[in-house]
C-alpha cells in the first residue's frame, strides 16, 4: 500500500472504506441496467486484494457478472504490503482495491 500511495495517489485522495459500505455503494451504483452497460463498456483493469477467501470469491463472481476485467487475489493481510508492488508491476491495473477484514 505504501508503494501505491507514493506512485500514484495523494494521501487526501485515498479513503478507508469498510466492507459493508463498499458493498452498499457498489450495489447502488451497479443496480441499474444503464450503469451496467456503461461500466461494462470500459476496459479498465481492476486489481483487488482481500484476506478473506469467501469475500475474494464473492467479489470475483460479482466482477464477472458485471463483465468487468478484474484480477482478484486472496492474500493474507499481513502479506499484502509485501506483494502489492509486484502485483502492480505484473498486471499494471487501472484500479487497485484492497479490502481488509
Amino acid at each position: 500500500m505504501h508503494y501505491r500511495i507514493e506512485a500514484d495517489s495523494e494521501l487526501e485522495d485515498l479513503e478507508i472504506v469498510d466492507k459493508r459500505s463498499l458493498l452498499k455503494s457498489a450495489k447502488s451504483i451497479f443496480s441499474k441496467k444503464e450503469n451496467e452497460k456503461r461500466i461494462t463498456s470500459t476496459n479498465a483493469l481492476i486489481l483487488h486484494l482481500d484476506g478473506d477467501k469467501r469475500y475474494t470469491q464473492k467479489s470475483q463472481r460479482y466482477y464477472n457478472k458485471l463483465g468487468l476485467r478484474a484480477i482478484v487475489k486472496n492474500v493474507p493481510e499481513n502479506r499484502q504490503p509485501q506483494v502489492i508492488g509486484s502485483l502492480i508491476k505484473r498486471y499494471n491495473p487501472d484500479i487497485v482495491i484492497i479490502t481488509r477484514t
